[in-house]
């Protein structure tokens, strides 16, 4: 056994750093979703489905408002100015926490010369807005910082930090809400109090090492590149978050909060999208600078494939999780995890295709794309949450996401013939992982009532694993 335990040791040390970076920064996702989903139960059960609707209403608002005022300066433009400014990271990063403390400050003032317009269309008091803000000025340098350190492959300080704060959060919520009468804004308050806490000492480090909070070149270099992707930005987070605010409107808080349980279950994957997408973009922007058709193809097919079966897996023991996650008022949520686990998928599959279109700077069709889907999914949970309950959202969410895909494959598949001259992509296989995907997740609900059958597909699912365990293996080392 101990000889076996150094084996392993022995083939960690000699893992590439890039293979060490992404391994652990997957590891640190799960263990924050981990954690939340340990505390979920915890929540469903403290916070009535009202409560838990005002919750879903803030972070829902707070999605959106943040593309707005932050104009999302951690994406899309910092990858890019990494390699820009490569000697002169410190103070890209520095220069860019002024920019966001002023865009706060602006928009602000905006909101609060307006604020009794503002708070019958939100729906959220002033004090809650003005810690808002504070946020958007403070958070975005923890962003920055993570973004670079993920490019840099340097994974152990922000391992440290999202567990501090994955750690933190849940127990001050938890004391929060026990000692108060209000306990959807006590969930709130605490979650912005850990969030700022610990963004204000990243931002004195950041502003520690560059020294500037200024820098005009390097302002207006991230205003132009950004502001053509704000619109994308804010149309993806549209799609998510949207749903939240239009069944707080159209139906009741309560089923908000209903629909929210079901939305953070499939969502699960989000966060583990996203640390995969930032994983992805430095070694896919290196196989694109060298022409690397067969790594890209051979390991981004596999992830694919891979994301799937979770997909599909979640969505056939959604009945079971919620059950143990939500207290029985909740239960109707296992009926939107599926439709919104393959919305995950979707956009997965599309932020891959987007990352090749980032990196020519190909801005504009990307958010174009972004805003007709965002008006398209608004149109439809506007008809069909008339028409039927909440959970019409869900599956509006899905055919948006199902368009958005759809879309930038297209793009995709002209990038690949102009800047490759070959196929990059098999689309076989993309198109079979995507319809078994969709098909397996959303027919599972059929076999809610019938638990024999979900575990016997599952068990299936697994063994299939288990044979091609040698290629799913060999998807983590395509940093060599």
């Amino acid at each position: 056994m101990i000889r076996r335990m150094k084996k392993i040791w022995l083939q960690y040390k000699k893992m590439p750093l890039e293979v060490k970076s992404g391994f652990w920064f997957v590891i640190c996702s799960l263990l924050q979703k981990g954690i939340t989903s340990i505390t979920t139960p915890i929540f469903t059960r403290l916070l009535s489905t009202e409560d838990y609707g005002i919750y879903n209403l803030y972070n829902s608002w707070y999605s959106i408002l943040r593309i707005i005022v932050t104009m999302n300066l951690a994406s899309g433009v910092f990858n890019n100015a990494m390699i820009k400014y490569k000697n002169l990271r410190d103070r890209y990063v520095s220069a860019l926490e002024g920019l966001s403390v002023l865009l706060a400050i602006v928009w602000f003032a905006i909101y609060y010369f307006t604020q009794n317009l503002w708070i019958n269309i939100i729906g959220l008091p002033t004090i809650i807005m003005f810690f808002m803000f504070l946020e958007f000025a403070i958070t975005p340098a923890r962003e920055f910082y993570t973004v670079r350190m993920r490019f840099e492959y340097k994974y152990k300080s922000v391992i440290a930090i999202s567990l501090l704060g994955g750690l933190a959060t849940p127990l001050i919520s938890i004391g929060a809400i026990l000692v108060s009468q209000n306990r959807g804004y006590a969930r709130i308050y605490s979650i912005i109090a850990v969030s700022v806490t610990i963004s204000a000492f990243i931002f004195a480090h950041n502003l520690r090492k560059g020294k500037c909070l200024y820098d005009k070149e390097m302002w207006s270099y991230s205003l132009k590149f950004n502001v053509a992707l704000v619109p994308h930005f804010l149309s993806s987070v549209l799609l998510s978050s949207s749903d939240v605010i239009m069944i707080n409107y159209f139906c009741t808080t309560s089923q908000a909060g209903i629909y929210g349980v079901g939305r953070g279950l499939a969502y699960m994957f989000n966060m583990i999208k996203s640390s995969l997408i930032q994983t992805l973009t430095p070694w896919m922007y290196k196989e694109i600078e060298k022409k690397r058709s067969v790594g890209l193809k051979r390991n981004i097919n596999l992830m694919l494939l891979v994301f799937g079966f979770f997909v599909i897996c979640l969505s056939l023991i959604a009945p079971e999780v919620i059950w143990i996650f939500a207290a029985r008022d909740y239960r109707e949520a296992m009926y939107v995890v599926p439709p919104l686990a393959c919305s995950v998928f979707l956009q997965f599959a599309a932020d891959i295709f987007i990352n090749f279109q980032l990196y020519f700077e190909k801005t504009n069709y990307i958010s174009t794309t972004s805003i007709v889907i965002s008006i398209v999914n608004i149109i439809l949970n506007i008809a069909f949450l008339k028409l039927f309950n909440y959970q019409a959202a869900a599956y509006t969410t899905l055919a948006s996401y199902l368009l958005y895909f759809v879309m930038h494959y297209r793009k995709m598949k002209k990038i690949e013939l102009t800047h490759f001259g070959e196929r990059v992509f098999n689309s076989c296989i993309i198109w079979l992982t995507l319809l078994g995907t969709l098909a397996l997740s959303i027919g599972s609900i059929l076999l809610y009532s019938h638990i024999f059958f979900r575990y016997f597909i599952i068990a299936v699912i697994l063994g299939i694993a288990f044979i091609k365990r040698n290629q799913i293996i060999d998807l983590f080392k395509m940093g060599k």
